[in-house]
């Protein structure tokens, strides 16, 4: 079973903190070992407002420290995350 959405959020969290195929963005947090810093982090939450097309307020972009949290913030945006599969 698959889940379209969450492989979007592992090839959003992949290309913006440029990881290679050896590093599991869902263990991606902020620091310097992800190369998940500051102007990172805003690229990324602006690159899942874009995906998934829609508006992160700035405490919830605040709580995204964990791939888990992100998929929670999208979420709370209006983003279902229920497997299409079944």
């Amino acid at each position: 079973m698959t889940n379209r959405k969450l492989d979007t959020m592992v090839a959003v969290f992949r290309e913006v903190l440029n990881l290679g195929p050896d590093r599991d963005p869902r263990d991606a947090v902020p620091g310097d070992d992800w190369s998940w810093d500051s102007l990172a982090h805003v690229t990324l939450v602006s690159a899942l407002e874009s995906e998934f097309e829609v508006s992160i307020d700035l405490d919830t972009s605040l709580s995204i420290t964990s791939f888990a949290s992100a998929v929670e913030a999208v979420a709370a945006a209006g983003v279902s995350f229920v497997s299409e599969d079944g």
